[in-house]
């Protein structure tokens, strides 16, 4: 597949298309009209869901809600369509070394996750996954970037899900995704997957993640 974690599995270079600029998630569907519409209805939703009440995921109510967002439709369209735009996004890309690279990505499962919450965020991430596998024939199939996606998938929508989105929230929020999650995890399964030490890709992927730390949190808080 092609993860939106931001680690590249050279088997699937193949299916990946170099560009310099990144697409805002919504224009980049300004050819296809259904799909156009589609988007900037999830945005509208994302401002109207920013204006209801809020509550710590460290309460009951936040887990009950997130829980009855599997039997809502339109929770479970935008999961669809997040994890579809999850996909896409992925292939737009600054190759940054061996199995490493720079997308956008993050900004589509970021806000897909705030509307739809940690639970679905879990059968999002899965179906991002699969997507990716999809949309790139031939490559190798490895559960843990499966997991990983969904993890951060999860993670996104745990702090982002019925919450103020501030700096700090979106700090401690990508910190777990980009060390535990993509330097931590991703490192470990390229060193199962290519052989190489574990320390290898831990020291590339940790210098590429913290590069970018500030500049997706700026992105995320503007």
């Amino acid at each position: 597949m092609c993860p939106g974690n931001g680690e590249l599995i050279p088997e699937r270079k193949t299916c990946e298309r170099l560009a310099v600029r990144f697409p805002h998630p919504a224009a980049a569907y300004r050819g296809h009209p259904l799909l156009y519409v589609a988007v900037l209805a999830m945005f509208r939703e994302g401002f109207f869901m920013l204006q209801n009440v809020r509550s710590s995921f460290l309460s009951p109510a936040y887990w009950a809600a997130a829980a009855a967002e599997l039997k809502r439709p339109r929770s479970l369209v935008l999961a669809g369509l997040t994890a579809a735009l999850s996909a896409v996004l992925s292939s737009v890309y600054i190759p940054v070394g061996l199995n490493l690279r720079v997308t956008a990505a993050f900004l589509a499962v970021a806000f897909g996750s705030m509307l739809f919450g940690p639970v679905v965020g879990l059968f999002a991430g899965l179906a991002s996954d699969l997507v990716g596998y999809v949309l790139s024939p031939g490559g190798v199939f490895f559960p843990g970037y499966t997991f990983s996606s969904m993890l951060a998938f999860f993670l996104y929508g745990l702090f982002l899900y019925r919450s103020r989105p501030t700096v700090l929230r979106i700090l401690l929020m990508k910190l777990l995704i980009n060390y535990g999650v993509h330097v931590g995890l991703g490192s470990l399964w390229s060193s199962i997957l290519y052989g190489k030490g574990y320390s290898y890709f831990f020291a590339r992927s940790l210098l590429k993640n913290t590069i970018l730390l500030p500049l997706e949190v700026a992105a995320l808080a503007a």
